[in-house]
């Protein structure tokens, strides 16, 4: 028997362990995957011998993983994980003559990419989209990603990054919070509630500076950790978002947002199109990012896109 191949347990007694581990009860996992008690302890003695470690500590009616357990449970629940998404793609795409897996920042991915998206299908009928969401660089090849939207820096691990365009942020609320207020300067924001981003915390600092009003005091206002959440609270009156235009584009449109002064913020930061080294010759790929350099209208200022 080839040795490598001893090496990998049945995929069954990983799914096994996986429910074991996760309930802590044989007796919970063989209901969970329509097995019997015995079957599951019979799968997990399998995969202990085989791996020459004791993965549970039996007490009596009650299993506890150890420490080499709770460890390789980590590993497998991703390595199960991988194997659905891989089966999932493989199934999914079977009918299509070209897959193009794209990631994106979550916010970016369903507020302006996945709106437009259609216009670029409708070229490319026999093209299946293969879509996921990311919030710090990876490596392409591992994620078998064709093309990531990135925010930040021109560097990506062994990708090749493409400038796409510049990030304006204004500060927006629901039109009945300044409904009697006449903000002229940055510092009538300061009587108002300020919505902060909690994963970009110095976004108000650096528009307050640009302004000519260094920020020394704690800001007054909501934290929040994502754009979507930020967005909502906004809309909903809880106070004043610095928000990227693009990704209200459509609550600008119809007045559920209104700016509560009309000065905006180009971030130092810019967006980039990052794909392999190794695919960049791909048709499909090189189209795609020809149809998003379009998609964006002004490319130094992402709010007309």
């Amino acid at each position: 028997m080839d040795f490598r191949r001893r090496l990998v347990p049945d995929l069954v007694f990983l799914r096994s362990f996986d429910s074991a581990a996760r309930h802590e009860n044989f007796t919970l996992a063989a209901q969970e995957l329509n097995l019997t008690q015995s079957t599951i302890s019979r799968h997990i003695l399998e995969l202990e011998q085989q791996l020459g470690v004791s993965l549970f500590t039996r007490i009596r009616r009650q299993v506890l993983l150890t420490d080499i357990g709770r460890k390789f449970h980590k590993d497998i629940e991703k390595l199960l994980a991988d194997s659905d998404a891989i089966m999932a793609r493989t199934i999914s795409s079977s009918s299509y003559q070209q897959t193009l897996r794209i990631a994106a920042p979550t916010a970016f991915m369903s507020r302006w990419l996945i709106p437009r998206l259609s216009s670029f299908t409708q070229k490319w009928q026999n093209l299946h989209l293969d879509l996921f969401t990311f919030d710090r660089p990876f490596e392409l090849e591992e994620q078998a990603c064709d093309i990531a939207f990135h925010l930040g820096k021109n560097v990506w691990p062994n990708g090749h990054c493409r400038y796409l365009c510049k990030e304006i942020l204004l500060p927006v609320c629901a039109p009945g919070l300044v409904r009697n207020r006449d903000v002229q300067k940055a510092s009538g924001l300061l009587d108002l509630p300020l919505i902060q981003n909690s994963t970009r915390p110095l976004l108000w600092q650096g528009w307050f500076e640009m302004t000519g009003l260094p920020l020394d005091l704690s800001l007054t206002g909501s934290r929040v950790d994502s754009f979507s959440a930020i967005i909502s609270a906004a809309c909903n009156g809880l106070g004043v978002a610095l928000l990227p235009t693009y990704l209200i584009e459509q609550e600008l449109k119809d007045k559920v947002l209104v700016p509560a002064i009309n000065l905006s913020m180009i971030n130092q930061d810019r967006y980039y199109l990052v794909t392999s080294e190794k695919k960049a010759d791909k048709d499909v790929i090189e189209e795609f990012c020809q149809w998003t350099f379009a998609s964006v209208k002004n490319r130094d200022r992402f709010d007309s896109v």
